[in-house]
């Protein structure tokens, strides 16, 4: 768990594109190899995984610049609650629990209906790519959403083989 207090992404990622420019600069890095992994090499020293939730005291619907690195690139769930940091009590942690919950599920259910919509969207000369990536999602997804692409993969295969009959 992490708990920022009087914290400001926007210095933090400042000066990573600053350190990452003078890298181009020098001719220490070619600017086409600047990607995710070079930034990142260059944010504070201390270890920040992806932000999962993050809550907000004090009434206010904003999350300003926390963490803006780590929690935007992964799509946060956010929970506001009117409490100062202080008064937070344990049932004002549970419904922060309770929004990641919804925020999941609501993410996981998305990642099927991509899924099938790249399958049902594809010509029969890009199935085999589709087929790829949605057998990567499919291992990312709830078994109920693992067996919709599954379906819809096998689907195609029907479709497949019953338009080469013809």
């Amino acid at each position: 768990m992490n708990i920022a207090l009087a914290y400001g992404g926007r210095s933090e990622l400042l000066g990573a594109a600053r350190a990452v420019a003078r890298e181009v600069a020098d001719g220490d890095v070619a600017a086409e190899d600047v990607d995710v992994d070079a930034v990142e090499e260059h944010l504070a020293e201390h270890t920040t995984r992806d932000v999962d939730l993050i809550i907000r005291t004090g009434g206010d619907e904003r999350t300003s610049n926390f963490l803006p690195w780590h929690a935007n690139g992964n799509e946060a769930a956010v929970y506001f609650c009117a409490p100062y940091w202080p008064e937070f009590s344990k049932p004002d942690f549970l419904r922060g629990l309770r929004t990641y919950e919804s925020r999941e599920q609501s993410w996981q259910h998305s990642r099927t209906e991509r899924a099938v919509a790249l399958l049902r969207a594809v010509a029969e000369t890009e199935l085999a790519d589709a087929r790829t990536v949605a057998g990567r999602l499919r291992a990312q997804l709830p078994s109920a959403g693992a067996r919709e692409v599954a379906a819809e993969l096998e689907r195609q295969r029907g479709g497949e083989s019953g338009e080469r009959a013809d």
